[in-house]
């Protein structure tokens, strides 16, 4: 399961004028929240063929880091998530791995 962060948003630097890494370390040094740009950013699963024990591609997160447990979300029709994910860990499974 390949996990990642989503790349922040700060008030006057972005991913279009500062390089995408330094704005990852920017979020894990915590000194820029007064100006950050919350995001939202969303899943949806809108194929009605997918069948989660065959086609996988469950998505997973972490809610307290990446040191305690995933959560998993399993690939339903007609479900979506919505989340940060420029601070919460994230990732989906394999989708259709055969």
């Amino acid at each position: 399961m390949a996990s990642h962060l989503d790349v922040p948003w700060y008030w006057g630097a972005s991913r279009f004028n500062i390089p995408q890494w330094l704005l990852v370390a920017m979020e894990q040094s915590q000194l820029f929240k007064e100006e950050r740009v919350r995001q939202s950013q969303g899943v949806a699963y809108l194929h009605s063929w997918v069948d989660p024990k065959v086609d996988e591609g469950a998505f997973f997160f972490y809610p307290n880091g990446t040191e305690g447990p995933a959560e998993v979300i399993p690939p339903t029709f007609n479900t979506a998530i919505v989340l940060d994910g420029s601070v919460i860990v994230h990732g989906v499974d394999t989708f259709r791995p055969w």
